[in-house]
């Protein structure tokens, strides 16, 4: 019996078949688990790629903001077009909407979930990725998921209409967005006043 001791105690252990491949996968999961569960890190622009969800509530002016400029969407107006004479009447369901913000509200609750979303994501990508408009700008507040900050706001204003259109190109190749788009353009809402 001290023989089979002294042999079990000089031998080194033995590792089952399954323990020997499950140690290495279970070291893998945890490496995996804690680089999963860690913040996303920064690309080189400081830009995270996550964009707040469009917002086209009339905002407070900031206390250095002059009022001229204030206000102002990130949709640009539609183009004007020439026509035989005769005005149709938009013919969306969101028409009746007295205003802008009210038109883009009805649209948005009629869209599938996640179409503002969608529209969002490709508003932020255009502004603040290079070389977009307002990434200089917008690279602190906006660009990083932030609420826009001043002269983030300044800039959108100025210079997020064709940022706005790319977002609605986008939004129409995508099938659980376009009724958003499609509803905004059916209603008229970019040429409804602000409240």
């Amino acid at each position: 019996m001290d023989h089979f001791v002294a042999h079990v105690a000089a031998s080194p252990p033995r590792v089952s078949g399954w323990l020997r491949v499950a140690t290495p996968l279970a070291i893998v999961a945890g490496v995996c688990a804690i680089a999963c569960s860690a913040a996303p890190t920064q690309d080189d622009s400081g830009q995270s790629g996550s964009w707040p969800v469009r917002s086209f509530q009339p905002k407070e002016p900031a206390a250095e903001e002059s009022p001229t400029q204030q206000g102002g969407t990130a949709k640009p107006a539609p183009p004007v077009e020439a026509d035989a004479g005769t005005d149709a009447a938009p013919s969306g369901v969101c028409a009746p909407a007295p205003n802008l913000i009210a038109c883009y509200d009805c649209c948005e609750k009629q869209a599938p979930p996640n179409a503002v979303q969608i529209w969002s994501n490709a508003f932020g990508f255009c502004l603040c990725e290079t070389p977009g408009p307002c990434a200089s700008a917008c690279g602190t507040s906006f660009c990083r998921g932030n609420a826009p900050s001043a002269a983030c706001d300044r800039c959108i204003d100025q210079m997020g209409g064709a940022c706005s259109a790319a977002a609605d190109t986008a939004c129409l190749a995508a099938p659980q967005c376009a009724p958003l788009t499609q509803c905004e353009r059916a209603s008229a809402c970019d040429a409804k006043p602000m409240p």
